[in-house]
């Protein structure tokens, strides 16, 4: 995988982002790796120790079990109304923002049961926690997360406190901080999920995941076979991923609005012309809202804006050729809004358009098309997706990206092609997206943990019969 050709910009309703020169892509193999830390703002996890020695309040904040989102601004839940004393830390997590203006989601990976954090900007009062209140997770837990809307320059103090008044035992807690928020989660437990379907009957169920443990399952009954999953994002901004559909007979689309294990809602959307199909579920105007990107069968380009079921607002970007495909849509600026991912089939060129409030794009790199784009997702601590590549044999690699620029590549390794990359998602709650993996022989099901770019370990989560699908589509 060599080789850059000559920069290609498209613009649409906006000036092209410029990339400047490509740059030069080594091969780096997976022992010895370095750690590597891209994008403007992507900042490694970090942890604080409450003990004897941190500063005590009285009383702290209620958890009423709301995820702050960037859809909008979340009221102080309120005090708890408790006389003891909460050990609480509110400097070393305080920093200057550096990153443009968008969506930014905080996750507590370890120590959750045992502390909780919120945000503030400025400043943290501790006699009085709801001045400068930004929002909270919700509710204590490792894997917890916010999203929150941040200006270049802002001041931004994270507070962490334990939850026992008057503790004697020390708490650790690890934060991670901007990172996208784990793809596939339907219960709002920090941790990616799995969507299955059964051919044949339709039935269609629930993996619940803590690493390689599946810790529930449900049914969510079943639905007929015209009907497809398109797609899984967060329609309604609270916290929880939904099931797109699909019927392939009257081009009518549908969602169901989760709170796993059950389905909360279901409404319809609209019904649109079977020669549009969906290519991309992103949140791309970032308020925390999954939005559906569309194409046809001439290469037109549209975008819907959604609020739950609602069609906010649509537009047409463009209309692209044919030859170039959508491999994908990610957020590759780190601004918390969804781009696009494109490859040419006839070429094996990478371009990427970069929504700023309309799009711009760029080429990346041209590959041979022996090499396919199977994935994408947040693999390291940085603010910018990651693009992953197979080829024929087997052959992983992956591309650190920052921006339209390829700032690492690296081999993971060689998987015997009976074993299908599935998708991506953060299956351990710890910032980085992981490799979900499929034996299309046996139906095996397997994950790679990654982190910092590199594999940290495997696992097999069992084995199912092949006749169940994952459907765990637009991982981004």
């Amino acid at each position: 995988m060599v080789g850059c050709s000559s920069i290609w910009h498209q613009s649409v309703g906006k000036a092209v982002r410029s990339v400047g020169s490509c740059l030069p892509i080594v091969i780096l193999g997976l022992a010895g790796a370095t750690l590597i830390i891209s994008g403007a703002f992507g900042l490694p996890p970090r942890e604080v120790v409450l003990d004897a020695t941190s500063n005590k309040m009285t009383d702290r904040m209620v958890k009423d079990g709301i995820q702050s989102t960037c859809a909008a601004v979340k009221p102080y839940p309120g005090d708890l109304g408790s006389t003891a004393k909460y050990r609480y830390d509110d400097f070393e997590l305080s920093f200057t923002y550096q990153g443009p203006y968008g969506c930014v989601t905080f996750k507590l990976i370890e120590g959750g049961t045992c502390g909780d954090f919120s945000l503030y900007s400025p400043t943290f009062n501790p006699a009085n926690r709801a001045a400068n209140f930004l929002g909270d997770p919700g509710n204590s837990g490792n894997g917890r997360e916010m999203s929150v809307i941040l200006n270049n320059g802002q001041q931004i103090t994270v507070v962490v406190n334990d939850r026992i008044g008057n503790a004697t035992a020390d708490c650790r807690m690890t934060l991670a901080r901007v990172i996208g928020p784990a793809a596939h989660d339907f219960d709002s437990s920090g941790t990616s999920d799995i969507a299955w379907r059964q051919n044949g009957t339709g039935a269609v169920a629930l993996w619940a995941m803590n690493g390689a443990t599946v810790a529930g399952t449900a049914s969510l009954g079943t639905v007929p076979a015209n009907w497809s999953i398109v797609g899984q994002g967060d329609f309604n901004a609270d916290g929880r991923d939904d099931l797109l559909w699909r019927d392939a007979a009257s081009g009518t689309v549908a969602i169901w609005f989760l709170d796993a294990p059950t389905v909360k809602s279901t409404a319809i959307v609209a019904s649109v012309s079977n020669n549009w199909a969906i290519v991309g579920v992103h949140d791309f105007n970032g308020d925390s809202k999954a939005d559906l990107l569309w194409r046809d069968t001439n290469g037109n380009l549209a975008v819907w804006y959604m609020d739950g079921a609602q069609v906010l607002g649509a537009g047409f970007l463009a209309q692209v050729p044919t030859e170039w495909s959508v491999a994908g849509v990610a957020d590759f600026d780190g601004d918390g809004r969804g781009d696009i991912l494109w490859r040419n089939t006839n070429t094996g060129a990478v371009a990427i358009w970069f929504y700023e409030g309309a799009f711009a794009g760029s080429l990346v790199a041209t590959v041979p098309t022996s090499w396919s784009i199977v994935a994408t997702g947040h693999f390291a601590a940085s603010a910018s997706a990651h693009i992953v590549w197979r080829d024929p044999s087997g052959n992983i690699a992956i591309w650190g990206m920052d921006g339209a620029l390829i700032n690492t590549t690296r081999m993971l390794g060689t998987v015997p092609t009976n074993w299908v990359l599935i998708g991506t998602g953060d299956f351990n709650a710890d910032g980085f997206a992981d490799l979900l993996w499929r034996d299309t022989n046996t139906g095996t099901v397997a994950i790679w943990f990654m982190r910092f770019e590199t594999v940290s370990s495997t696992a097999v989560i069992g084995t199912v019969p092949t006749d169940w699908v994952i459907q765990n589509v637009n991982a981004n």
